[in-house]
């Protein structure tokens, strides 16, 4: 046995980073990726009622438990921020599992979690089995199928987001009828049994998440080449590793990719998407608290859950196509949507007419589709691919810490001012975002417009100097 070869046997080879599929990667855009685009729009589409139906599954449990409104709050509030907090671990998280490991696990915890909170007594319970559980298990599932769906598509991800969200989307069609049909012959514990049941499907999707890396495009130089030319090169690095070997926090830190925070443009978007985000999840958990408030039955607020979810699966499917044709960034088409959803939010707070509650069910619906197709590329549009896990995780961290902090506040606002006040604290929240990205872009508007002036003119001098 050769001296390089003992010394192999003996040095501990690094594991390779499994989100960095290197530099030759170029993404399938279809083949299997297609299905990974199913699988990653059916696994939503049956995990996230657990929190959308929440109001309609949970609410009159909950009054009968003198549970408050802002321990309501803070129960919606903790399982989206513990959802969102799985971000801060996707760098470490995806460094060392495949998106199909990470997916199983949470489907498994999202069963577990809902599943529990059928027998909840009190509020502890619920937060534990709901909010805590649940919450992490959703947050898993979610982050494994975007990344994978991202990693999946480079040309075509825009089209294949819009697909994915719009099987997603056809949850919110079906299941709240669902619910108010087996609430009204089971019991509110035999629906919570029927939706936990219904996320195993999940489970079923994260096996869908191969490795991208088998269906790349990209050019790969033969294993064997690279192993006999390399070979020396490999020793002297583990070599070096051994002698340079970072911290485990030092190593941690690294992983998150902190870094991202130095850049300011990034740090806006950062902040615009949390407080927007923040507002629309804190919106839509509450339609049914907002509407049974002002005397509206299960049935007509199935009905209008139904309307938005129809409009947004519809407007999921065609607006891809659309979008391509506009002359826009995805920031831009973003703000579009988030405008569309406060003016909606706004009409809801003002009526109690049915038939324009209806309407602005329409409006919700349209600009709710185009923020959660465009939501996704925003982010994956500002970093490169092997920095996306990281960037997204900074995104859901900072979304959890938000509603950590804020999200008791929503809950005092609406116990002492009611639900019209709350609206339009959310609804200033999401205006001042997108204001902060519209002077961001005109700053940057006129500062490229000033080093371009310059450029100019000495071509002109230059033109004249040969005449």
């Amino acid at each position: 046995m050769s001296e390089s070869e003992n010394l192999k046997s003996k040095v501990k080879i690094k594991r390779k980073n499994k989100s960095d599929l290197g530099e030759n990667y170029v993404a399938p855009d279809g083949g299997w990726g297609w299905v990974v685009c199913v699988a990653s729009g059916v696994s939503n589409m049956v995990v996230l009622p657990g929190l959308q139906l929440f109001g309609l599954i949970y609410r009159k449990n909950l009054a009968a438990l003198n549970i408050s409104s802002t321990q309501i709050s803070t129960l919606i509030n903790t399982e989206y921020a513990l959802a969102a907090f799985t971000g801060l671990f996707n760098g470490p998280l995806y460094s060392k599992f495949t998106f199909r490991e990470v997916g199983l696990a949470g489907s498994v915890l999202v069963f577990i979690g809902l599943l529990s909170s059928a027998w909840c007594t009190n509020f502890i319970e619920y937060v534990i089995t709901y909010s805590i559980l649940f919450g992490i298990g959703m947050g898993l599932t979610q982050t494994s199928g975007s990344l994978a769906l991202n990693t999946y598509f480079k040309e075509k991800r825009r089209k294949a987001t819009g697909f994915s969200f719009t099987i997603a989307g056809i949850g919110p069609i079906v299941l709240p009828h669902l619910a108010v049909c087996v609430l009204a012959y089971f019991g509110y514990i035999g629906t919570v049994l029927t939706f936990a049941g219904i996320t195993l499907i999940s489970f079923i999707s994260a096996v869908c998440y191969r490795p991208a890396l088998q269906f790349s495009k990209g050019v790969h130089a033969p294993r064997e080449n690279l192993e006999k030319g390399n070979e020396n090169t490999e020793v002297l690095l583990e070599q070096e590793t051994i002698k340079k070997r970072p911290s485990h926090l030092r190593k941690f830190i690294n992983d998150l990719d902190l870094g991202l925070l130095k850049d300011k443009s990034f740090l806006n978007l950062l902040i615009g998407l949390t407080v927007i985000v923040f507002g629309e999840v804190n919106f839509f958990v509450l339609v049914p608290f907002i509407l049974g408030e002002s005397g509206f039955t299960d049935q007509q607020i199935s009905l209008v859950m139904s309307i938005l979810a129809g409009v947004d699966i519809t407007v999921r499917f065609l607006g891809p196509f659309a979008m391509q044709k506009l002359p826009l960034g995805n920031k831009s088409i973003f703000a579009i949507g988030i405008t569309f959803v406060s003016v909606g939010r706004l009409i809801v707070v003002l009526t109690n007419n049915f038939y324009v509650i209806i309407f602005a069910f329409v409006l919700l619906g349209f600009g709710k589709a185009i923020r959660t197709v465009i939501r996704t590329l925003i982010i994956a549009d500002f970093v490169p691919l092997k920095r996306l896990p990281a960037a997204s995780g900074l995104q859901l961290v900072a979304t959890a810490i938000f509603s950590f902090a804020a999200g008791p506040l929503i809950g005092l606002a609406k116990q002492y001012w009611g639900f019209a006040v709350t609206i339009h604290i959310l609804n200033a929240m999401s205006m001042t975002s997108l204001l902060s990205w519209g002077i961001e872009d005109m700053i940057k508007r006129m500062s490229f417009k000033k080093s371009k002036l310059p450029a100019e003119e000495n071509i002109e001098l230059e033109t004249c100097k040969s005449l």
